[in-house]
């Protein structure tokens, strides 16, 4: 299933039900011929306290964090692979791949700003026992910035001139601009570094040879060995098509006594129910990702005591992104939206967009926002609140000053021969078909002609070149979550700016694939990398936010506090806002 359009929806879910049902009877009556019940085949094939048990309900499909589109292959990469450093909670850089964090006083910074020198921990081997040394990152460099490679994560080296190599244990970075962001560059969420001698043939179009393969060669506590399908796993009384995924420890990895497991199975597939079930009802998980605490059903399974939830603040928000392009043309960039271009019809999709009711999907741990950066709370805006509340009054008002009114009495609002339709798409997912529903009937009060689509989660995220990926935005308008992944926000406020899409073409290869372009923020952007003072930073992001808020670029919707699921016999998940969740898996551990 890829997409489905809101007529098909029910008819999707009554079918899988149907499907479900099939599949545990034959299951069942297999098991019960051998005398087994289903949760005891699966608690069987689940038992022994030396395997670590993830559960992903977004299947993992790219196992490369640079041609990777989606959080979940991101996760599944920080198991293998690893930066040269991290934040902790607080912003603080956590040396990991690199022996010292570089400052002035060290002579690792630079006193204008320009350059800054990482000394690399010595002794440190790749999992299959080759040095690794800063031909590494000069490589990854190569593979990021090569246009032809498609990564993702050029935004976060946009500032970067050029990557030197001193020594096998020194690389020189050298910035664009002076005072630029230092901490940025292979730090963090975007940090994480190849295997050159794995890598070094699959540079440009070859990298897509390299989409699917195993990221089996990091420097990272585990290397993934094998993937295969499981057709018929059993979690309590569902049966479902799971992504199996086995790891082993690297045996080649610099800190004795880790990783604290003799393997690590990955279950990815199904949904945030099944995951939830699986840590807190059935015991079989010892960790399940991204789950979305306002789903009901979870404070059910939570009652069980076998399982806790450890809330992460993130940076991220669930937004509605605009296209600013015609969804319906060949090329889209070519020709401007028919009502977007529109600054009063933006104005008016803001006030339509009940903010407090989407929020309490999410559940007490999540709140209405307003701001495009939320964290860290040093750059969150003190102006945007007062900005584009919801009222249905004042939207419809806005329409009719842009001249888009029901000229022909059919309850949908028209100018120039063009009816006011908007396609609205998302993921699979129950509480954006909650949210999409919420939209559309205020939207249809104001006379806006709403028609929804759901695009499964694996395909949404999944690979870029897909037609029905969130970035090829095939579509009026789309829902998703985002947010700066380091503490400085520069790297994701790029994906504002003019230079970051193209007239005329729409491709993942560019950042800005909505075809927003507003000279204003773009002189801000230029200006924020030339600046030194803290203080002045401040000033200019909080301005390029709230530029991005009264313009309507784009409409954040709310601050999602994730839920993750772990077993009570499990310690050491240690979760930061700047990193993955499995940065410090070498570290989780069994209560002894």
């Amino acid at each position: 299933m890829q997409k489905i359009n809101e007529s098909l929806f029910k008819k999707y879910w009554v079918l899988k039900t149907e499907m479900i049902l099939i599949c545990f009877m034959m299951g069942f009556m297999i098991l019960w011929t051998a005398g087994i019940s289903p949760s005891q085949a699966w608690a069987k094939e689940n038992k022994g306290d030396d395997v670590l048990r993830l559960f992903y309900w977004q299947a993992p499909t790219v196992f490369n964090p640079y041609l990777a589109t989606g959080n979940k292959d991101r996760e599944i990469c920080r198991i293998v692979y690893e930066p040269l450093a991290s934040p902790d909670h607080n912003g603080n850089l956590i040396p990991i791949l690199a022996e010292t964090i570089p400052t002035l006083q060290n002579g690792g910074l630079s006193k204008d700003g320009k350059a800054v020198i990482w000394n690399l921990k010595s002794g440190v081997k790749w999992s299959d026992g080759h040095p690794f040394t800063a031909e590494d990152l000069v490589f990854t460099w190569r593979f990021i910035k090569d246009p032809a490679t498609g990564s993702n994560g050029r935004s976060s080296y946009n500032a970067v001139k050029s990557v030197e190599m001193l020594d096998q244990l020194r690389v020189k970075i050298i910035f664009k601009y002076s005072h630029s962001p230092w901490d940025i560059p292979f730090v963090g969420k975007q940090g994480m570094i190849l295997p050159r001698h794995i890598f070094k043939k699959y540079l440009g179009q070859d990298s897509k040879q390299y989409m699917n393969r195993l990221a089996e060669v990091g420097t990272g506590p585990y290397r993934m060995v094998s993937t295969n399908v499981e057709e018929t796993l059993l979690i309590g009384e569902d049966v479902v098509n799971i992504m199996k995924i086995i790891f082993k420890p690297n045996r080649f990895f610099r800190e004795k006594g880790k990783p604290c497991f003799k393997g690590l199975e990955l279950h990815g597939g199904g949904d945030v129910i099944m995951a939830a079930e699986a840590v807190f009802k059935e015991g079989t998980a010892d960790y399940a990702w991204n789950l979305q605490t306002g789903l009901e059903p979870l404070a059910t399974v939570k009652e069980t005591g076998k399982g806790r939830i450890i809330y992460e603040e993130s940076s991220s928000t669930e937004r509605i992104v605009l296209n600013f392009g015609d969804p319906d043309q060949p090329n889209p960039l070519q020709r401007r939206h028919p009502f977007f271009h529109e600054k009063k019809v933006r104005q008016a999709l803001a006030h339509a967009i009940d903010r407090n009711a989407i929020a309490a999907l999410y559940g007490p741990h999540s709140h209405a926002v307003t701001d495009v950066v939320i964290m860290p709370k040093f750059y969150r805006s003190p102006n945007t609140p007062l900005m584009y509340p919801f009222d249905l009054k004042r939207s419809a008002a806005l329409l009719d000053e842009a001249g888009w009114i029901d000229s022909d009495g059919d309850g949908i609002r028209d100018k120039g021969g063009g009816a006011m339709r908007i396609r609205f798409q998302t993921s699979v997912n129950r509480i954006r078909q909650k949210t999409q529903r919420i939209v559309k009937r205020a939207l249809a009060s104001v006379g806006v002609d709403v028609f929804l689509e759901m695009i499964d989660a694996s395909v949404f995220f999944g690979k870029a070149d897909n037609p029905n990926h969130f970035m090829q935005f095939q579509a009026d308008i789309e829902a998703y979550a985002s947010g700066n992944p380091t503490p400085d926000p520069t790297p994701f406020l790029v994906w504002y700016i003019c230079d970051g899409n193209m007239a005329g073409t729409r491709s993942t290869l560019l950042e800005n694939f909505t075809g927003y372009c507003n000279p204003e923020f773009d002189a801000m952007y230029r200006q924020l990398m030339m600046e030194k003072s803290p203080d002045r930073r401040r000033i200019l992001l909080i301005q390029m936010n709230d530029l991005l808020v009264e313009d309507v670029a784009l409409i954040p919707l709310v601050s999602r506090s994730r839920g993750h699921g772990v077993s009570l016999t499990l310690e050491n998940v240690d979760i930061t806002p700047w990193d993955w969740t499995t940065w410090n898996i070498g570290e989780w551990r069994r209560k002894k």
